[in-house]
């Protein structure tokens, strides 16, 4: 960013967009599951969601351990389209 103002507001886009993707996860599980197996998948999805946080710093070490720092955004973007073609073929 530029600037402090512009780092700020795009940080703020950046929260609401991954906020919205728990919110539509669950109702998409909402919508197409049934009760039990629903408390299956939320189970594991909470389970995957509290894990990352933890994972996430120690692969972001590796990455910089054995590449440049801008191999992390490039990494990030990938992995992002792949969830996105993921959710476009499976959903």
């Amino acid at each position: 960013a530029q600037t402090s103002d512009s780092f700020l507001v795009m940080r703020f886009f950046q929260g609401v967009g991954a906020a919205c993707c728990y919110v539509v996860a669950f109702a998409i599980l909402r919508d197409t599951l049934d009760d039990q197996k629903r408390a299956k998948v939320l189970s594991m999805l909470n389970g995957i969601t509290c894990s990352i946080p933890v994972l996430a710093p120690v692969i972001g070490n590796l990455i910089m351990i054995y590449f440049p720092w801008p191999v992390l955004f490039t990494a990030m973007a990938i992995m992002g389209l792949l969830i996105g073609l993921t959710a476009c073929f499976v959903l």
